[in-house]
């Protein structure tokens, strides 16, 4: 009966852990990098500030979105830092500061000229609210997740903990 009940609490435990790192992943605090959650194979990361703080990697490992990060077609825009993003399967949607203060709102889908040699089309948004953003899943970048990460953390903690007195328990019964 302690066998089952022990073993219950580390499936328990370990899910629990896996659901909170796999909600991090979208904060770039994920310890993971097997989740591919978001489209065209963007990567959260997030940094310390003096390595220019929360950015959105592309499928090549280039900075997509971040800190000092300008675009072709709108040069007179710097980002400064993301404040949220909302996306499906087909599109992501950045809301950014740049250098300067004012809020833009940057549109990626798949690029469908694909003479160019791109495979993100990148344009300016005008609704920099987002709100009329129909079915996009949004992740506020300014929210404070600490207490998840916490959470994650101590569960962590008591799957190593179970796992190690699971493992003097099963020994010790299996002794006598």
């Amino acid at each position: 009966m302690k066998k089952a009940i022990i073993i219950a609490l580390l499936i328990l435990v370990g899910a629990s852990y896996f659901w909170f790192d796999r909600n991090l992943f979208y904060y770039g605090e994920s310890r993971f990098s097997f989740y591919r959650l978001l489209p065209f194979k963007i990567k959260p990361e997030n940094r310390p500030e003096f390595e220019k703080g929360f950015v959105l990697w592309d499928a090549y490992e280039m900075s997509l979105i971040g800190n000092g990060v300008r675009y072709f077609d709108y040069d007179s825009i710097t980002v400064d830092k993301i404040i949220s993003y909302k996306f499906n399967d087909t599109i992501l949607i950045a809301k950014i500061i740049d250098t300067k203060g004012y809020e833009y709102s940057f549109e990626f889908t798949e690029n469908e000229n694909k003479k160019n040699g791109l495979y993100l089309s990148v344009k300016l948004n005008s609704d920099v609210d987002l709100s009329t953003s129909g079915n996009l899943k949004n992740i506020e970048i300014t929210k404070d997740i600490s207490k998840m990460v916490l959470i994650r953390n101590l569960s962590m903690i008591l799957f190593i903990s179970l796992m190690i007195s699971s493992i003097f328990i099963f020994r010790k019964k299996g002794s006598n």
